[in-house]
């Protein structure tokens, strides 16, 4: 387990670097999603199978090239991290970044599921995501993210945000 599969690398001897959040509140989020991980069967709260799913459709939204990484560079914007991810052209998963971007995209994926209807309604708002990519190819979503998702196709018309 300590040999990288694809050069033979020893793993142990990687220069270590610690993790950073750009919030507290987003550290602790973190945490939380990863002890349910752990948890016994039916103790995980909020974060079961649908949470999952719901974070790993976000994460393929997110390095969609469809939405040319819009709702990257907002979220981005919303956590104060300037930097622009670089991220690999053509078709990426999450699962195909690097450690660093991959903990970029998560941190962003994270806060956006802290209070998933209000800021994803914003970054929609703010044309960051179209409305078709969100439930684009995820056959069964769980019912409360095709509600958020459903909200936001209601009343169609966006207003006029001047920036």
């Amino acid at each position: 387990m300590h040999v990288c599969h694809l050069c033979g690398t020893d793993l142990r001897l990687a220069t270590c670097r610690p993790v950073t959040f750009p919030t507290e509140e987003l550290h602790r989020f973190y945490d939380l999603v990863l002890r349910s991980t752990i948890a016994p069967r039916g103790q995980v709260g909020k974060f079961n199978l649908g949470f999952f799913a719901v974070l790993h459709q976000l994460c393929r939204v997110i390095c969609s090239k469809q939405n040319h990484r819009l709702l990257l560079y907002h979220l981005m914007a919303k956590l104060g991290q300037a930097d622009e991810i670089q991220l690999p052209t053509g078709r990426i998963g999450i699962e195909d970044l690097r450690r660093d971007m991959r903990h970029q995209v998560l941190n962003c994926v994270f806060w956006l599921m802290e209070d998933l209807e209000v800021r994803l309604k914003a970054a929609w708002l703010a044309k960051a995501v179209r409305y078709n990519l969100m439930l684009k190819d995820f056959d069964h979503p769980p019912r409360w993210y095709a509600k958020v998702c459903m909200s936001m196709n209601q009343g169609a018309a966006r207003p006029v945000i001047n920036h």
